[in-house]
């Protein structure tokens, strides 16, 4: 048996033929082989896809947050007249619109969580 040898000029590996390896020829180790290789690789795959679900789940959700957050927000800069920046005049409005409001409302009216939520109502 000949390990190394030449072929075209280059050195290359000579294997031994597969009868001397395994006196089947090697087909049981051979199709084991390829079917833990596809089962590895199928657990790769499987794996990833669900990592990559959950990341862009996660993504989306945190995106609508923000949206929501974000109208939210300009709802009340829009209630308050104000413009990108005065925080006072939306801060001047939660705080008129809370004193105004029915007391038994202030809890559950919308424009008054939103307020608190966002800092311009302590």
């Amino acid at each position: 048996m000949e390990s190394i040898g030449r072929r075209d000029g280059a050195l290359f590996a000579l294997w031994p033929p597969r009868d001397i390896v395994s006196p089947t020829g090697g087909n049981e180790m051979d199709g084991l082989l390829k079917v833990l290789i596809a089962t590895a690789c199928s657990v790769v795959i499987i794996g990833g896809g669900y990592y990559a679900s959950t990341e862009y789940r996660s993504y989306q959700q945190g995106k609508e947050v923000a949206d929501r957050i974000d109208r939210a927000r300009k709802e009340l800069f829009g209630f308050a007249e104000a413009a990108e920046g005065e925080t006072d005049k939306v801060r001047d409005f939660c705080r008129t619109y809370n004193k105004a409001l029915d007391p038994s409302r202030r809890g559950s009216d919308v424009a008054v969580r939103n307020c608190r939520a966002l800092g311009y109502l302590y």
